[in-house]
């Protein structure tokens, strides 16, 4: 994976282990906020990235339409992403 899309995916899944707590309110909502955010930076990242290296972007285009016909990220991920 592209090294500037790691640190993001990292601090990602540090944020996800904050949901092991059941957080409520304010915090769940944050918390979420924060994980789509850091995702989108890593999407954003490999998209930027795969411009510039043609190997990266085969990757990235065979890739990304099925993940995003996933009925979590359709329905609830992209929805709640567009919204904030």
């Amino acid at each position: 994976m592209i090294e500037r899309a790691r640190r993001p995916l990292r601090d990602c899944r540090f944020a996800l282990e904050r949901f092991k707590d059941e957080p409520v309110n304010e915090e769940f909502r944050l918390t979420l906020v924060l994980c789509l955010t850091l995702l989108r930076a890593v999407g954003h990242t490999l998209v930027s990235e795969a411009g510039k290296k043609p190997a990266l972007k085969a990757v990235v285009d065979a890739t990304w339409p099925s993940k995003k016909r996933v009925p979590i990220f359709e329905h609830f991920i992209e929805a709640f992403r567009n919204r904030v």
